[in-house]
């Protein structure tokens, strides 16, 4: 309490001194894409986003490549503050959090929902272009970010280490050499508080500039442990980054940055269907029809410390640009503790069965060092190529204690090695003609060891090594000025890695091949701005995390899948005080000859148990068919009392999406719409808003576990089960902010 309670007295003691100090702005001699100036009002001018993921500074229209960027400015307005967010305004993204804090990420129906330090991500997360590699650290909370930008699809040359499905680049602000600063707090129901604050020193003219930036959050739960009286689902986080920023030579610069991030969230599962297995082995929860409440006798309880430095340096030269950046992180994890099974008893026998209880404890740890250097040559020859290699290496230890009826207690060290080389390159035919080629070798070693300490197993150790080749071709055509036409031939690698349970079992890579074209325009005078696109996959040896007798857990690789669809996404304004944005994604995806294990028929502990089927035909996991948003902005044409006043609504929607390969309806999420708006007066540097998030009050499913039947020695008993993770209710609050 006492470290929150100092980390809130400096943000607010930091933004008065900034209110304090606040000065005209002068101009910036470097030009920076994402100066720290920008958009600092909070307010989108609707303009060109330049994005860096072609590696090269470019406008959104002019990359061949199929990418959605959501400003500063945008992302308040829809009052995404974290990664989790990111879905509603980007079509074909989910991203959802386990109990645990784990992170699983899909882009057009390609992810996983593997656990453990064992196994990666198939969408890769970068922050300034720093690899992140556990499934808990890639859920970001943003803090004095610039933009994100969401690469949809394989990523093969440029960003191909574990991105099947493609990539998120999480990019902060620069220092820039213009005083500037920003702060605001919010508060709202639920007790919610937020304050944040960034300031930008220009420390020597145009030669040293520092960025410091602080945050904290705090909400107190939106359900409740009525037996601890604890409340669940809550946040508790604080935050600080800086960085430096020396131009040494007009040609050459460097820039150092130092992050550190706490939290210590309250989480909770809860079982949908009393008619579940859950409930013959435990008593009827009496909160089984309201979903914000369980009874559990374990506190919730996931401590989580972050921290990273990076240095990251830029020399412009005859031949073309060389930026390099080199970086250590650190996790921690835990303890971490939750309750099962949300039942408040001490072991008995309850409903004529035995009783023991089912409880969940695990720490954490990752240390990882990641550095890339990378050639892109000047843009104004009719040759570009950018060259370049990386290397990655992670030391991860996992220490997890678990009581579900009989004590179990594992000891888990992982270490991965990854170097990969690139090279991309495009030819201009023609002044509207150009063509492109790239190709990555990637090379990964990861070693495992496992000790089973209760009860004593001795060590089992193994250790695996995979590589590829992963080509890209493509084509552009611009057949007028704001119009680009493009089709690209990717594919994608990401490695393979160990099971938890059977660390001499590995499981291997999932490769996919994307075939995708499409047309980007800005018509109008650019009042309209279009990006449409159509794709076709072919997936194979797709990774697959199932259950094979009641909570046993094992990965696999799942034969072959089919994945094609199209994208819509665009920005009207249709007054010079009315801005509509739009996007649609629609999606088909099918397993080819896939033999999975069903645990609703039963457990799959023989080569040949009836539990085995075939899902030929069947969606992937958390792959809808369609998802969509629309936004609208609008300023009031009049000044009122002085100032300006704007509003925001937005609304997103997404259909049936399964949690697992079977299609059972129970392990589903109905079809949903998510709602949130904003109002907001702004005069001179001071601004105030109101917001509000699912504004129906909508009660839905973010994320969810389906089990089967329980395996007993005298059959199967009860239904399946369903775990859910209910996302937040209607929350409203108001916030006070400024910036000069």
């Amino acid at each position: 309490m006492l470290r929150k309670e100092v980390s809130t007295l400096a943000i607010a003691g930091a933004m008065l001194m900034m209110a304090g100090t606040a000065q005209a702005q002068s101009t910036d001699s470097t030009s920076h894409t994402n100066d720290p100036a920008a958009d600092s009002e909070g307010r989108d001018s609707g303009g060109d986003i330049v994005v860096t993921a072609m590696r090269r500074e470019t406008s959104l229209q002019d990359v061949p490549a199929a990418i959605a960027a959501l400003s500063s400015a945008q992302m308040e307005k829809s009052g995404i503050t974290d990664s989790g967010g990111l879905q509603y305004q980007v079509p074909g993204l989910m991203i959802a959090k386990d109990a645990g804090q784990q992170a699983q990420i899909y882009i057009r129906g390609v992810g996983n929902n593997l656990q453990g330090i064992s196994a990666g991500n198939s969408v890769a997360t970068y922050v300034d272009g720093v690899y992140i590699p556990n499934s808990i650290q890639v859920f970001q909370e943003f803090n004095d970010v610039d933009r994100v930008e969401v690469l949809k699809g394989p990523q093969a040359t440029l960003y191909g280490r574990n991105a099947t499905g493609g990539a998120i680049n999480i990019i902060s602000s620069d220092p820039s050499f213009t005083p500037s600063g920003k702060g605001d707090i919010s508060f709202g129901n639920f007790n919610a508080f937020t304050a944040r604050a960034s300031i930008n020193a220009p420390l020597i003219d145009d030669t040293l500039a520092l960025r410091v930036s602080v945050q904290s959050a705090y909400h107190k739960g939106y359900n409740e442990n009525v037996y601890l009286g604890q409340r669940m689902q809550g946040q508790s986080s604080t935050g600080a980054r800086a960085a430096l920023r020396w131009k040494v030579t007009p040609d050459f610069e460097a820039i150092l940055r130092a992050d550190y991030s706490n939290s210590n969230n309250t989480d909770y599962l809860k079982i949908r269907n009393p008619k579940s297995w859950w409930y013959l082995i435990s008593p009827v929860d009496q909160y089984v029809d309201d979903p914000r409440k369980v009874m559990g006798d374990v506190g919730a309880s996931q401590p989580i410390e972050n921290d990273g430095q990076s240095l990251h340096l830029r020399w412009d030269t005859g031949l073309g640009t060389v930026k390099s950046v080199t970086s250590r992180r650190h996790f921690d994890s835990g303890p971490t503790s939750l309750d099962l099974d949300q039942v408040a008893l001490p072991p008995g026998i309850v409903n004529g069965r035995p009783y023991q209880g089912s409880y969940l404890a695990d720490v954490t740890t990752s240390t990882s060092y990641y550095h890339e250097t990378y050639l892109a040559t000047d843009t104004s020859k009719p040759l570009r190529a950018i060259v370049g290699f990386n290397y990655f290496h992670e030391d991860a230890r996992e220490f997890q204690y678990q009581y579900a009826g009989s004590l179990s207690s594992y000891d888990r060290y992982g270490k991965t090695d990854a170097y990969s080389a690139f090279i991309d390159a495009s030819l201009d035919v023609t002044p509207r003609f150009t063509i492109s080629a790239g190709l990555r070798y990637s090379d990964e070693k990861r070693d495992y060891r496992q000790l089973r300490i209760i009860p004593a197993v001795p060590w089992v150790a193994n250790k695996a090594s995979w590589d590829s080749f992963s080509p890209r071709v493509g084509v552009e055509f611009r057949p007028a000025d704001d119009v680009l036409l493009y089709a690209n031939a990717t594919s994608g690698f990401k490695s393979g890695g160990f099971n938890l349970q059977n660390p001499l079992n590995p499981f291997k890579p999932e490769k996919i091949w994307s075939y995708e074209g499409g047309v980007k325009a800005s018509l109008f005078d650019r009042k309209l701005r279009t990006s449409l696109s159509g794709f076709y996959y072919s997936y194979k040896d797709i990774q697959v995390s199932q259950t094979l007798s009641n909570l046993q857990r094992v990965v696999t690789n799942a034969g072959t899948a089919k994945i094609w669809g199209f994208d819509a996404e665009g920005s009207l304004a249709a007054t010079p005080n009315l801005r509509l944005t739009f996007g649609l994604s629609l999606l088909h995806s099918e397993y080819g000859s896939a033999i999975l294990c069903d645990s609703v028929i039963g457990p799959c502990n023989s080569p040949n148990a009836p539990a085995l089927v075939n899902v030929k035909g069947n969606r992937l996991p958390r792959a809808p068919g369609t998802t969509g948003s629309i936004a609208v902005d609008y300023t009031v044409p009049n000044e009122v009392a002085g100032g300006e006043v704007s509003l925001h609504l937005d609304a997103a929607y997404r259909s049936r999406t399964y949690w697992t390969p079977f299609e059972f309806k129970v392990h589903s999420v109905d079809p949903q719409w998510m709602t949130n708006a904003q109002i907001r007066y702004d005069r001179n540097s001071w601004y105030v808003a109101g917001f509000v998030h699912n504004i129906f009050d909508v009660l839905y499913v973010s994320n969810g576990i389906g089990t089967g039947k329980l395996s007993t020695p005298g059959g199967l008993i009860g239904e399946p089960a369903v775990f859910d993770r209910y996302a937040a209710p209607r929350t409203y609050g108001i916030r006070v902010g400024f910036s000069y």
